[in-house]
């Protein structure tokens, strides 16, 4: 064990050393302490909110596990960067989205899906409740009103 935590040490030395050359500042988070993790541990938080909600509600396949986590993603990364205003005027806020694909982000499933014309060999019905945006607001409310 005391072999295992030298070994890593060293690798964090050499990590750390070889981008500080490059202008790369590394902050290490540790595994049990997420409170030391800020701003990117309330979207990992978030993330996990919502795969759990959506575990716990359905029984899923691979492929439709997979289509979660990327509307998760894609979700996750359509969050504005910086400060929205309420000027209608003002430009387009970038996202995560526009670094990784490019563009906004597209919504993978409408607002509203219809329950009652849900047929059980229709499973991708069940893809699109997965990424509606009522979830995934749902999930985030808290975090919303915890961040102002």
């Amino acid at each position: 064990m005391l072999r295992t935590k030298r070994n890593c040490q060293r690798l964090k030395d050499k990590i750390t050393n070889s981008t500080a050359d490059k202008g790369i500042k590394w902050r290490f988070n540790a595994p049990l302490g997420p409170h030391l993790g800020g701003v990117f541990e309330i979207m990992v938080k978030a993330a996990k909110r919502t795969m759990t909600n959506i575990l716990e509600r359905f029984d899923i396949t691979d492929e439709e596990l997979c289509t979660a986590f990327t509307g998760a993603e894609s979700l996750l990364n359509s969050r504005p960067l910086t400060y929205q205003s309420a000027n209608i005027k003002d430009d387009i806020l970038l996202t995560p989205n526009h670094f990784l694909i490019g563009q906004v982000g597209r919504q993978f499933a409408p607002d509203l899906v219809q329950s009652k014309s849900y047929h059980p060999k229709k499973r991708w019905r069940r893809v699109q409740v997965l990424l509606s945006f009522h979830l995934y607001l749902k999930d985030t409310n808290g975090i919303r009103k915890n961040a102002k």
